[in-house]
């Protein structure tokens, strides 16, 4: 278990007289301590009002086979008309 701790909220892409838009950012050795290594995924929910949960996810399936073919596709596509 950790002790609580206060992050704070920071704004990010600011541009006067726009505001920008909310920001947490977690770092730390506190988060390998926790199982949280570079690479891995989160998964956030909120629980309730003012509570989020934090729980390691799973990463995302690779894309299928299909995906690869029509990436193929487009790519002698491109070249194709760079070439006229």
């Amino acid at each position: 278990m950790i002790t609580p701790r206060k992050i704070k909220i920071e704004e990010m892409g600011a541009d006067y007289p726009k505001p920008g838009w909310p920001l947490v950012r977690l770092k730390g050795k506190w988060l390998g301590k926790l199982g949280l290594a570079p690479g891995k995924y989160l998964t956030l929910t909120q629980i309730s009002a003012g509570v989020l949960e934090l729980r390691l996810a799973e990463p995302p399936p690779p894309p299928s086979p299909d995906f690869y073919v029509a990436c193929g596709r487009l790519d002698k596509a491109l070249a194709k008309s760079q070439s006229l």
